[in-house]
């Protein structure tokens, strides 16, 4: 899965929490990382039911879960969990191919009979977990820092928090 590393705004933040003591850093990381992901996977969510067939069956599959965690942090995936048949098709579409039923079956469309075999047209993507992390990278960093903001409070300077380079994180 994608990482965010070329956010704006990323260095900053990981040169501020290497001046956070470590045990705070150990309690609070994980959980603002999880904020920060939980933001990508509510859009990837809100993607999928905004498909054309909105059924909220594909949604179901998204998922935020942990991946690691040590003394540096925690690193969350967000995607689809093991399962979905369809995920993968919506996000990149397929190419015409044919449907063929089980041995001793017929293939039923729309309530309907339709054979043996049928050719489907294939499907055009419809990007709803790249766009969600896309779009998400900016809210997720935000989402990071306003945690850690209400976490440590004013256990940090401003100076710490403020980003060298000009970006914000959104803590005013």
């Amino acid at each position: 899965m994608p990482e965010i590393t070329n956010v704006k705004g990323w260095e900053d933040l990981k040169k501020a929490m290497q001046a956070v003591p470590s045990e705070l850093a150990t309690r609070h990381m994980g959980p603002a990382v999880k904020s920060g992901a939980q933001v990508i996977g509510r859009k990837m969510r809100e993607n999928a039911r905004n498909f054309k067939k909105p059924t909220g069956r594909l949604a179901s599959f998204i998922g935020v879960g942990k991946v690691q965690w040590n003394a540096k942090g925690a690193i969350y995936a967000v995607g689809l969990r093991k399962g979905h048949k369809i995920g993968h098709l919506v996000e990149f579409g397929s190419a015409a191919h044919d449907i063929t039923a089980s041995e001793g079956g017929a293939l039923l469309v729309n309530g309907v009979f339709v054979g043996k075999t049928v050719r489907h047209p294939g499907s055009a993507p419809t990007p709803f977990l790249r766009a969600a992390l896309e779009w998400g990278q900016w809210s997720a960093m935000q989402a990071i820092g306003d945690y850690l903001k209400r976490a440590f409070g004013a256990g940090l300077s401003r100076s710490v928090l403020a980003p060298s380079s000009g970006g914000g994180y959104g803590w005013d």
